[in-house]
């Protein structure tokens, strides 16, 4: 996977400093990762708190409890799924694919390479959501066309623009419902998604 890992502060369960670094939040299960370059080291089951920060400004507060600890990273666990839930909504990447993205429209012979496109990464797929950053503004409501050669096969997958966000001081998230995709791009995703996650497995075996 492709992970988005976002300035963050880690406190103890009083609001101490304790480190700065950057947070993971995994599109399942009740846990957030923290790491840094220096992690400190804390028993199992310490209560802690990671705040996410947007721009310097704290905004998301994960509290629950230390389930793994290395001295580059920490994992924490029994956080409340209703937050969880939020900032899923927004943050959560299982890819990172830099590309340019047409503006679409319901019309005969509609041209993917002659469409207004605005650049923009795309950090989550699958077949019912897709989600954008991008520093160009664009509407709710804006349909969009996806064409990708590399690093898979994935062409001619619309989807519309249903929410937007602030996802730093330049950026915007943009969460987009699929309109259309077909059963070969979907095979396509699933098979390089399956990849990524073997390659996330190995990863995390080598930082524990």
């Amino acid at each position: 996977m492709y992970p988005i890992f976002l300035d963050a502060v880690l406190k103890s369960e009083d609001g101490d400093l304790l480190e700065y670094g950057s947070v993971c939040i995994p599109p399942e299960g009740n846990t957030v990762d923290f790491k840094n370059q220096f992690v400190p080291l804390l028993k199992l089951e310490t209560p802690v708190q990671v705040t996410l920060l947007l721009n310097g400004v704290e905004s998301f507060c994960f509290k629950g409890l230390v389930y793994l600890s290395s001295g580059k990273l920490l994992r924490i666990t029994s956080i409340s799924d209703e937050l969880l839930t939020k900032a899923r909504k927004i943050f959560t990447a299982n890819v990172c694919l830099h590309t340019k993205i047409a503006l679409y429209e319901y019309k005969p012979f509609f041209s993917f390479y002659h469409a207004p496109k605005i650049s923009g990464t795309i950090y989550y797929l699958s077949e019912d959501i897709i989600k954008i950053l991008s520093i160009e503004q664009i509407d709710v409501g804006q349909k969009l066309m996806i064409n990708l050669t590399a690093p898979f096969i994935f062409k001619q997958v619309t989807a519309e623009v249903t929410e937007k966000n602030r996802f730093s001081s330049l950026a915007t998230s943009y969460l987009c419902k699929v309109i259309n995709m077909s059963s070969s791009a979907v095979k396509h995703l699933q098979d390089y998604l399956d990849e990524l996650s073997e390659k996330e497995i190995k990863i995390e075996d080598a930082q524990f």
